[in-house]
């Protein structure tokens, strides 16, 4: 079979890696831009267990993608026959931080990132809650975490570092990227080591030992004597405490460089809250003087008619709020209004002969006026 996420297939420990999106995605061309298969991944996985491998070591560096197809990966590491065990290279979001759940040993990268949320996409509601019970119980299981705290973490999309990560049971393990090359070349050491312990007993030294077979086990140019051979792995060892220390140079200069950077964060978002604060004193403090200078108008408005006799002065204040509401439209019903001091200067005598009393009509249109308008 083609091997598509496998790597050192010949190895006693595989490793597959997950580098991209879980599952296919489709572009807004329509084109597709392939991910992780979980079928493929399956048919892998299983491939290398029946060739007899000891453990296989699962690399994750994703942004997450298809919950179906994660399925199909978690389950596929969680039920090996064989001792599979998952690693934070990354980013581990969403589905991925789901596979990563799944190993036997998780071991995460001392700058790695685990972030949970809940399922999203699609229209139906339900199914969606039903894979937040799934995943909650599958995410539960493997942390120790209770199914209401595991809840409480995918509600709130929490992201996590290595050290939080740990702290919450959802790693087993922090790798120091600044320790691991002297660990490996220690490891080497250990093994030369060990071979010189065995052999020093043997009579003569320089023909019992094999320098070929030590120096392609601990990666070396060949030698031809027991001197060499130490010097050169006193070289390894060396060049490896140089690289820690080169490692933890940056490590330090990356942790100053970060505190600068979010010292400076934190006094912009300072700044920001002052501005925003500022900024809505003013507002408030112009909205309370135009509020004012309406009133200002309307009261001045409202007592021009009263002087005129149009409404009554126990009335004024009515009118005024009526006003800062709908200045034109009040001004418009007080023009309407007529004087109810004030008669007319002429009284035209209807066709029909009928005498009428001036002052009765305008009492009544007075009155009709301020039925109409509750005034």
């Amino acid at each position: 079979m083609i091997y598509k996420y496998t790597q050192n297939i010949d190895s006693e420990t595989p490793i597959m890696c997950i580098n991209t999106h879980i599952g296919d995605e489709t572009r807004e061309d329509g084109s597709v831009d392939e991910g992780v298969s979980g079928s493929q991944f399956q048919e892998e996985l299983l491939s290398l267990c029946q060739m007899g491998k000891k453990k296989v070591d699962v690399w994750i560096n994703s942004g997450g993608g298809s919950i179906v197809e994660g399925y199909t990966i978690f389950s596929t590491i969680l039920n090996a026959p064989i001792e599979v065990n998952t690693y934070c290279m990354g980013l581990c979001a969403s589905i991925a931080g789901v596979i990563f759940q799944a190993g036997k040993n998780r071991i995460m990268s001392d700058y790695g990132i685990l972030m949970m949320h809940n399922p999203w996409g699609g229209e139906n509601d339900k199914a969606l809650e039903a894979m937040k019970k799934s995943l909650v119980v599958m995410l539960s299981a493997k942390s120790k975490l209770s199914t209401s705290k595991m809840d409480s973490i995918m509600n709130e999309e929490t992201w996590y570092d290595a050290s939080q990560t740990l702290k919450a049971g959802l790693c087993d393990s922090i790798l120091n990227t600044s320790e691991e090359p002297l660990e490996k070349s220690l490891a080497s050491y250990s093994i030369a080591k060990n071979y010189f312990n065995n052999a020093i007993s043997k009579p003569i030294i320089d023909k019992s030992m094999n320098f070929k077979s030590i120096c392609n086990r601990l990666a070396i140019a060949e030698v031809d004597s027991e001197m060499a051979l130490l010097d050169s792995i006193e070289e390894i060892v060396n060049k490896a405490k140089r690289s820690k220390a080169e490692a933890e140079d940056e490590l330090d200069k990356a942790k100053a460089e970060f505190k600068k950077k979010k010292d400076e964060m934190d006094a912009l978002e300072d700044k920001c809250k002052n501005l925003e604060e500022e900024m809505n004193g003013y507002k408030a403090k112009a909205e309370e003087e135009a509020k004012n200078a309406i009133t200002v108008k309307a009261k001045a408005m409202v007592e021009s008619h009263a002087k005129r006799g149009a409404i009554q002065n126990s009335s004024i204040d009515k009118w005024v709020n009526k006003a800062v509401i709908d200045f034109d439209g009040t001004e418009e019903l007080l023009n309407e209004i007529a004087p109810s001091k004030q008669a007319p200067s002429k009284i035209e005598e209807p066709k029909n002969h009928v005498q009428l009393d001036g002052v009765a009509v305008v009492s009544s249109k007075m009155a009709e006026l301020r039925n109409k308008f509750n005034i």
